[in-house]
């Protein structure tokens, strides 16, 4: 239900996968130049050239990862500005767009940040354990002792299970920040209430989440090897020898750009009609999220509620 409310929504307002198409092309135009990059170092016969080459490319891939993360933000926050406008009156506008950058860039970037420190402190942690790993089984083989040999198996039978209960905990924890936006933009929070309030909101609907973002991101993926495989079919070629870019390509983008925004839009709406209780905001119930044609005049497009001091 929710999900073909999404459909609906972007449907009527078509300007949501802007955002979307806008990163999609850039990455795939950036893919593109990198891989000729990478196809020219084979040619190459000396291998300080060579060894100077991958330098090169190593820079500029960092250079185009740090311009793809301010660009992903500014396009992130300013769809997430869009969605609340199309929720909230059935229409979103370009002045929606600024608006949710303005409000909401920082809070993205310090959910980022949080997200790297989580990410740091997990890495760390697998980290030791396979340190330890490999210590007990050098030193087990180095004094050739049967108790130690033991005693280093269950060492690593213990810090196998470790990693596989960290990975779990990861995927568990990933599916249940899967509103933490929604929370920050559509109660217009901070970043550690929208991710407590997001967190709880998930409880209400895990299930469906997962199923969602499986089928979703199931078709996405097989929108991208299916373009490209069609393409290497139509020119004859091998899919190693096509282009990253080609009109295949640019259709499986453009269709995977207007599905991603349907999957953004849906987490928006199952946040707003599951939010929870204590919520500053009511939640929208289902016949009173209005979807309207941009030219209905009854329902003229309105900007979504902000402080006064960011009234025009």
């Amino acid at each position: 239900m929710y999900l073909k409310k999404a459909f609906k929504l972007v449907s009527k307002n078509l300007v949501l996968m802007v955002p979307v198409l806008v990163i999609g092309l850039i990455s795939l135009f950036i893919s593109n130049e990198h891989m000729q990059n990478l196809s020219n170092i084979n040619t190459v016969v000396d291998p300080n050239v060579a060894i100077e080459m991958m330098g090169d490319i190593m820079g500029s891939l960092a250079l185009y990862g740090l311009v793809m993360v301010i660009v992903s933000l500014l396009m992130q926050t300013g769809q997430a500005g869009m969605i609340k406008q199309a929720l909230l009156n059935g229409q979103a506008g370009f002045s929606s767009f600024l608006q949710g950058i303005k409000r909401y860039f920082w809070r993205f970037v310090g959910q980022l940040l949080l997200l790297a420190a989580m990410a740091i402190a997990v890495t760390v942690v697998i980290s030791i354990i396979l340190v330890a790993l490999l210590a007990g089984s050098a030193f087990a083989n180095l004094v050739n002792d049967p108790a130690a040999a033991e005693q280093a198996a269950n060492i690593g039978i213990g810090g196998v299970i470790a990693i596989a209960v960290i990975a779990i905990g990861v995927l568990i924890g990933g599916i249940f920040i899967m509103l933490w936006q929604p929370a920050m933009v559509i109660d217009d929070v901070g970043v550690f209430e929208g991710l407590r309030r997001g967190a709880r909101a998930v409880s209400h609907h895990f299930w469906s989440l997962i199923s969602a973002l499986l089928l979703i991101n199931a078709i996405i993926i097989g929108i991208s090897l299916g373009a490209n495989y069609l393409y290497a079919v139509i020119t004859g070629n091998s899919i190693g020898d096509i282009s990253v870019v080609n009109y295949m390509s640019i259709l499986g983008t453009l269709i995977n750009s207007y599905l991603s925004a349907v999957l953004m839009a849906y987490l928006f709406i199952i946040y707003h009609n599951f939010r929870p209780a204590d919520a500053d905001l009511q939640p929208v119930e289902d016949s009173t999220v209005n979807i309207q044609p941009i030219d209905d005049e009854q329902n003229p497009p309105q900007p979504f509620d902000l402080p006064p001091d960011d009234r025009q």
